[in-house]
């Protein structure tokens, strides 16, 4: 029961944040990307927390409350960031306790990607956050077509399609310097602290590896000379 209270919390946490980041005119356009990009990582934590027992879905779910803890004590006080930052710091506690331990599952699964890859996807589902940082100071087309195209290229690389590799290492680098030229400073140090990343995660062996099938190897045909073999007399 407690997963799913827990959960329910969080979820609602989110979308309260979420509405509030697009609605607040302090926050303009650049709350709009931070705002779904947290609720897209928001869906991805509890569906790796409910569905599949991750322990990194907890980790993600409370490292998207303290993104929204931190959007609503940044600007001036408001009743919509008070509100955030309350159901935030409610979310992120109930995410924290004790009473998730039975529910996670405590080895990894047989045949993990591993941690890079995860990363990896992670970070570009994720992307329209760093497009929205990067757009505080004023939202530019680099960071509307960044915030929109990095995630679709984070999904077909979370689901196994080739290109979603190499589009990881090629279009998304591109993408990243065009946001972060686009960006005022320091917001722009942040976006290509990110881009760098991603373009360093997405060419590891194990980036490769975790789209890659593993075709079992099965016996070949029996080379050599056949054993003689004695009928009985």
């Amino acid at each position: 029961m407690a997963p799913f209270v827990a959960s329910a919390v969080f979820v609602v946490s989110a979308l309260v944040g979420t509405t509030w980041l697009i609605l607040d005119p302090e926050t303009s356009g650049a709350g709009t990307l931070i705002g779904l990009g947290l609720l897209v990582l928001a869906v991805v934590a509890m569906a790796a927390l409910l569905l599949v027992h991750a322990p990194w879905g907890r980790a993600l779910g409370a490292g998207v409350s303290i993104a929204y803890l931190l959007a609503a004590v940044v600007p001036d006080p408001t009743w919509g960031a008070a509100t955030t930052g309350v159901l935030a710091l409610v979310a992120l506690g109930s995410l924290s306790g004790p009473w998730l331990m039975p529910w996670l599952r405590r080895l990894p699964p047989p045949g993990g990607v591993g941690p890079r890859p995860m990363t990896l996807a992670l970070t570009l589902v994720g992307f329209p956050v760093v497009a929205g940082i990067g757009g505080i100071d004023g939202v530019d087309a680099a960071h509307v077509v960044a915030g929109v195209a990095v995630p679709i290229v984070g999904w077909s690389y979370a689901t196994g399609h080739p290109w979603g590799l190499w589009a990881a290492r090629t279009v998304v680098p591109a993408l990243g310097a065009w946001a972060a030229f686009s960006s005022a400073l320091p917001w722009s140090v942040a976006v290509a602290a990110t881009t760098i990343t991603v373009l360093v995660m997405a060419w590891t062996p194990e980036a490769g590896r975790a789209i890659r099938p593993l075709y079992s190897t099965l016996p070949g045909p029996r080379r050599g000379r056949p054993i003689p073999t004695r009928e009985p007399s």
